[in-house]
């Protein structure tokens, strides 16, 4: 018999154990007529109470929403991703999995199952709509139903697992992307790959790396990709001793592994930095001989323990900085964009690794209480807009929709959830990309709330 979430659930955070479909949302304003596409949603949405401390999003199973938009109406779609630890656990009628932080509460009939919940975000290539998950091969999902049509391992090409943030080159359209050499939770170095338009994987190598780090996101230029490793680190055996399998060992150094397009391990450059955890990429490019990568920094990762199990107090929130990196030298000059926090950032991905001027996340207005605001960061001038939905109100990770295939950088409409929490449901809000602080030009409004998640993606038509 299922057993009642715990009280460790509360507000946006409860799980949604409801799947279904909605067809003419409500929409208060107008949706643009150019605005034709699918905004997808990713994130952890347990569908039983776990066995152990539920500390963490990587624990709970990927529930995928689409908001299927054209000729200014708007279709709903949710539904779990039915990966095997999600039908495993629906057969036994209770999670079989340990958490991430007490693995040791697994039940006996699911220690030789895959921890692999598809619930990190949304990858479109290829003709293909994956969901991704931390250490594990995505989940190829029907881009309408949202049916899940199973793992998607590139014709068996990538075997143990795909990174979370692949970069795709708008311009060759491939995608580049790294994984783990071994099979998890095996230690060693990690694999190079690029997949051309058509999803093929064409160029395979692989790269030796400081040490085994949680790898989840990466930057790309023009002509380079540039692997991340941050002291969020893996320890098999410290788990075996009962100790956090990831663990944040602040005495590690930080390193940009800068690889060449198509290169291998053999061609890669190290630059090391102090300390810290780049949590999300929003965007890198190439000027003369020195790389600028902007990211969400953290002085060090919340989600995870000290080696010792314990926990910090007194975090600082993560924000927008912009590292100037030197390869020559082997420096990288920090610089954060101004006093706001935030995480989630996204940009108009037409210019992805090319020079760029706006870019956009979820953030905190100044309470902490979760991600209560949207800003737009405008380079240029080193302006930031806000959006504060209000009291009560949360929001998720944004996205950007061009105006149309030729519209110029940032010209489009920003998509986003908001969650009403004074009315226990959400909205999808939908603004002019560069009047983020002036009122939605429409407002769709959900009958019920989407669980605050982590990622998604825009897939125009």
């Amino acid at each position: 018999m299922s057993k009642p979430f715990p009280d460790t659930f509360q507000g946006n955070a409860i799980p949604w154990l409801l799947e279904g479909e909605a067809h003419d949302l409500p929409i208060t304003g107008a949706l643009p007529p150019t605005l034709r596409g699918t905004f997808f949603r990713n994130g952890p949405n347990p569908q039983f109470a776990p066995r152990g401390h539920y500390a963490n999003w990587y624990d709970g199973d990927g529930m995928v929403h689409a908001f299927h938009i054209d000729d200014g109406r708007v279709r709903y779609v949710n539904r779990w991703v039915l990966t095997e630890r999600f039908r495993a656990e629906r057969d036994a009628g209770q999670a079989l999995l340990g958490t991430l932080f007490e693995p040791q509460s697994v039940a006996p009939e699911g220690e030789s199952l895959s921890r692999n919940a598809a619930n990190a975000t949304i990858v479109c290539h290829g003709g293909k709509v994956l969901a991704t998950w931390e250490t594990g091969l995505p989940h190829e999902i029907d881009p309408m139903t949202l049916e899940t049509r199973g793992l998607h391992d590139f014709g068996g090409a990538i075997p143990h697992d795909m990174m979370v943030h692949p970069k795709i080159d708008p311009v060759s359209g491939e995608m580049h992307l790294f994984g783990r050499t071994a099979p998890h939770p095996a230690p060693g170095n990690m694999t190079y790959h690029v997949v051309d338009r058509s999803g093929a994987v064409t160029h395979t190598a692989e790269v030796a790396v400081p040490y085994d780090s949680m790898t989840h996101d990466m930057f790309m230029t023009e002509n380079f990709v540039i692997l991340t490793v941050f002291p969020a680190v893996y320890d098999e055996a410290r788990a075996q001793a009962g100790g956090p399998y990831v663990a944040w060992e602040q005495d590690r150094e930080s390193f940009l592994g800068i690889l060449p397009k198509g290169g291998t391990g053999e061609d890669i450059t190290w630059v090391s930095f102090p300390s810290c955890w780049g949590s999300h990429t929003m965007n890198a490019y190439e000027d003369g001989d020195k790389l600028i990568c902007d990211v969400i920094r953290y002085p060090r990762a919340m989600l995870f323990p000290d080696p010792d199990g314990s926990w910090p107090t007194g975090l600082e929130f993560p924000a927008l900085h912009r590292w100037t990196v030197d390869p020559k030298a082997g420096t990288v000059d920090e610089r954060r964009f101004d006093d706001a926090n935030g995480e989630m950032p996204i940009m108009d991905v037409r210019f992805r690794g090319r020079p760029y001027r706006h870019g956009y996340s979820a953030g905190w207005s100044g309470a902490v209480r979760g991600l209560d605001a949207i800003h737009h960061y405008d380079w240029q001038t080193g302006v930031r807009r806000t959006f504060v939905p209000g009291d009560g109100c949360l929001v998720q990770e944004p996205a950007f929709a061009p105006a149309g295939p030729d519209a110029a950088e940032g010209e489009g409409y920003l998509l986003a959830l908001v969650y009403r929490g004074a009315e226990n449901r959400s909205d999808l809000v939908v603004f002019d990309a560069q009047a983020i602080d002036q009122e939605p030009i429409a407002t769709v409004t959900l009958p019920h709330r989407i669980v605050t998640g982590l990622h998604g993606a825009w897939l125009p038509r």
